[in-house]
Formats: C-alpha cells, sequence, structure tokens
C-alpha cells in the first residue's frame, strides 16, 4: 500500500505528464494554424514538464515541434540540422513514431526548400515507420500533409501561368491533382473517425469542400461546408470557424450572392485578425477585395486589396522580430544538448543516459549525416535565399536566363542580377563555376550516403 507521500508524487506525476501532453497537442495544432510563435511556446512549456519527468522521448517530440516551427519561421538549415540530431536519438531508442514525426516534420520543411519529389520520399519513408507503430491519428496527419502537397501542385504548375497558359481542371492531368488530393483528405478522414477531435474532422472537411469547389461540384462542395459547420458547432477554435466561413463565401460567390459572400468574408477577416493569425487575415482581405471587384464596389475592392497588402506586411515584421529573438536564445539547442547522444569526450554512448534531459547546453562532436552536404541546406547556410535557390537550380537543369525569368514570371534583368548575387555569394566566376560548384556536392553528398550504407 503507498503512503500518503508516496500518493502525492504519483499524482504529482500523472498531473505534470497531462500538461505535458497537452501542451505537446496544443503547439501540434497551433503549427496547423499557422500560429507558429505559439506552437514555439508550447512546445517550450512541454519540453519542460518532459524534462521534470525524465523523460528524453518526450522532450525529443517537443524538440520536433520546435524544429518545424524554425522552418516555418524561415530557418530551413537549423530547422534540418536539429531533425537530423533528432534522428540519431530515436534510432539509438528505436522510437518507431518519434522516427515516423522527424520524417513527417522533414518532409514539411523539403517541399519547401528542395522539391515535392523529395519530400515525397520523406513522407513515404514516414508513412512506413506510421505503420509499424499502429497509430491511426498519425497516419491521418501524414495522408492529409500527402493531400497538401498534392494539392499545391496543381497550385503551383496550373494556376502560377499567366492567363492565356493556364490549363484550368478541364485538363487531365490538373483534374487528377486534385482528385487524388481529394482521395487523399477522404482517406485521412477515415483515419481520424475513431479519434474524439470533431476540429480535426471539421478542417478535413473543409478541405474536401475547398477541392470539390474547385472542380466545380457545388453541391457536395456545400455538403462538405454543411458537415463542417456542425462538427464546429460548440468549437472555439478561430482558425477553423475563419476557414469555414471563407469556405461558404467562396460557394455564394460561385452562386452570385455577393452581398452573402462579402458578409462571410468579412466575418472570417475578423476572426483571424482577433487571433493575430496575419497569414489568414491577408488571405480573407485578399478574396474580399476579389469579391468587391466583382460586385462593382471597386473603392471597398481598393481598400481590402489595401489591408491585405497591411497584414503581409505585418506578418513580415512579427517574423523579424521572431527571428531575432530565435537566433539569440537557440531555443532547440539547449534540449537537444541533454538528449544523452554523446559523452564528455565526444564518443558515442550506446544507449542515452538515465537523467536524460539537461537544460544546459554542452559541447557535441555529431557524426557525420548523409544530409549534411546536400547542395540546397549548404546555400542557405551560404546566405542564398529560396528564390536564387530556385534559380540556380534551373541553372544547373541547363535552362538560359531567358528561360529561367519566362517559368518564374521574373524579368531577364531581374534574374541576371540575381545571377550576379549568386556568384558573388558562392565566389565563384561565371554559370560554370556555379554549376560546378552544385555537382560537386552533390557527388560529395552520392559519395557519403554509399559509405553510410
Amino acid at each position: 500500500m503507498l503512503s500518503p507521500v508516496d500518493k502525492a508524487s504519483t499524482a504529482a506525476e500523472l498531473s505534470a505528464r497531462r500538461s505535458a501532453d497537452d501542451n505537446l497537442a496544443e503547439a501540434r495544432a497551433a503549427i496547423d494554424e499557422g500560429r507558429a510563435w505559439e506552437a514555439l511556446e508550447w512546445a517550450e512549456k512541454a519540453a519542460a514538464g518532459y524534462a521534470w519527468l525524465g523523460d528524453p522521448v518526450g522532450v525529443a517530440y517537443s524538440a520536433v515541434v520546435q524544429a518545424v516551427t524554425l522552418a516555418k519561421r524561415g530557418l530551413w538549415a537549423p530547422a534540418l540540422d536539429a531533425l537530423a540530431e533528432i534522428e540519431r536519438f530515436a534510432v539509438q531508442r528505436r522510437t518507431i513514431e518519434l522516427q515516423a514525426r522527424i520524417n513527417l516534420a522533414r518532409s514539411s520543411i523539403e517541399v519547401k526548400v528542395n522539391s515535392t519529389e523529395r519530400a515525397l520520399a520523406t513522407l513515404a519513408r514516414a508513412q512506413g515507420f506510421a505503420e509499424l507503430s499502429g497509430d491511426g491519428g498519425l497516419m491521418g496527419e501524414m495522408l492529409l500533409h500527402q493531400a497538401q502537397m498534392v494539392r499545391s501542385q496543381y497550385f503551383g504548375h496550373c494556376l502560377t501561368k499567366v492567363q492565356s497558359q493556364r490549363c484550368g481542371v478541364e485538363g487531365d492531368a490538373c483534374k487528377l491533382k486534385l482528385l487524388r488530393a481529394e482521395e487523399l483528405a477522404k482517406a485521412a478522414r477515415d483515419k481520424w473517425k475513431s479519434l474524439d477531435d470533431p476540429v480535426r474532422l471539421a478542417r478535413v472537411n473543409i478541405m474536401i469542400g475547398d477541392l470539390r469547389a474547385e472542380l466545380g461540384d457545388k453541391l457536395r462542395a456545400r455538403r462538405f461546408c454543411e458537415r463542417a459547420g456542425y462538427l464546429l458547432r460548440n468549437s472555439d477554435r478561430v482558425i477553423a470557424q475563419a476557414e469555414l466561413k471563407m469556405l461558404r463565401g467562396r460557394l455564394y460567390g460561385m452562386d452570385q450572392r455577393h452581398a452573402e459572400q462579402i458578409k462571410c468574408l468579412e466575418a472570417a477577416a475578423e476572426l483571424a485578425e482577433s487571433a493575430l493569425a496575419r497569414e489568414y487575415t491577408a488571405r480573407a482581405h485578399e478574396l474580399l477585395s476579389q469579391a468587391h471587384e466583382k460586385a462593382g464596389t471597386l473603392d471597398r475592392a481598393l481598400y481590402h486589396a489595401r489591408k491585405h497588402l497591411e497584414q503581409y506586411k505585418l506578418w513580415e515584421a512579427q517574423q523579424g522580430r521572431d527571428l531575432l529573438r530565435i537566433r539569440e536564445n537557440n531555443i532547440v539547442g539547449h534540449w537537444l544538448a541533454g538528449l544523452g547522444l554523446h559523452t564528455e569526450d565526444g564518443q558515442q554512448e550506446q544507449r542515452p543516459r538515465e537523467s536524460g534531459i539537461s537544460p544546459t547546453p554542452v559541447a557535441t562532436t555529431p557524426e557525420p549525416d548523409p544530409h549534411a552536404e546536400d547542395p540546397v541546406r549548404v546555400a542557405l547556410r551560404m546566405g542564398l535565399t529560396m528564390r536564387r535557390i530556385e534559380i540556380l537550380q534551373r541553372l544547373v537543369e541547363g535552362q538560359s536566363a531567358t528561360m529561367i525569368a519566362e517559368d518564374l514570371g521574373l524579368s531577364p534583368r531581374t534574374v541576371q542580377n540575381h545571377l550576379q548575387r549568386i556568384y558573388k555569394t558562392l565566389g565563384v566566376q561565371r554559370r560554370t563555376g556555379a554549376v560546378a560548384w552544385w555537382a560537386g556536392l552533390t557527388a560529395h553528398r552520392a559519395h557519403a550516403v554509399d559509405d553510410s550504407g
């Protein structure tokens, strides 16, 4: 029989674990809703709780969320480095679900900094781990992420060209992308049906409704919208409510009911602004500007276009302030240092220390990482922007400056200015040097992967 002291200690530990789990869930929800800085704070609280409990695996889960948040703020290279370090810990511990989470996080970053094909390959690896873990909720997250990637392929390849070159949904390839995205979203919904999480189900229904609207199927889109509204009837999740109102506004617009459309979009903008979700607020004002333009109220259309730009400026300013705070504090590093991956002399231990966590940074010597010589990551560390990396990749593929300008919708002069900046950053003279620099890193990375295999 437990003594009163033991009972109190057990109750305190159960309460701390419940609180840490709730904080971690809230951090993941904040990332999904575009509230990156709040996600960072929730993840920090969760990591502190797990550290108090002496649970290094819990701290690693929190560090994964923090790494994704770094990527959301534009710190791609530190985020990928952090994930590589956490992955080494996960392999030592043989924690399948943690490895699945790491690969899911890496996929969400790679789709931004590298290529959709590579991100899908990483996601397939994550799905393999998730299937081994048997976690239906995690599998649903991966299916939804895959659906979002397929949908972004449609928007990226079919809606960025000039009007005369757009293929719309009449083209077979475009329609197949949308249908594939819908199929994956429905599979995610089926995985989540057994979970008591109506907000998750509502958001996936909103996505399916958007895809149906994109395909011109108003009846089924409205049906998914109504189902999402029913699921959110007792919810106070502001971003989900704003997404629902934007979908309703879109459906009203398809029926030429511009007054109702504008009313819904104004409510969505107000909700998003109340949550300081700048990205969603900017999106709502952009839709409002388009709705007013179709309704013929051009002065209001211009007003919301200005508000759209204003919200993006506020969003970028907030990102800049947050980046300074992140760089100064190294928010992920002090948790990674305590995962017990290395001894004091730099040699890797067979398993982590029993204590598991130390919030004080310690010097570590990471072992070779097959991802370390990825040209994209090296270019990011050297200071190239994502736009210049994209131009450099196209240059390596053999495209001329004129072709790059046409594909990216830039002027040839702008492309030439970018190329001069790229050459200066890489320390090369001309195109041949830049291609050789990229090819050298690619060959080095392939050799590292072969050696590690």
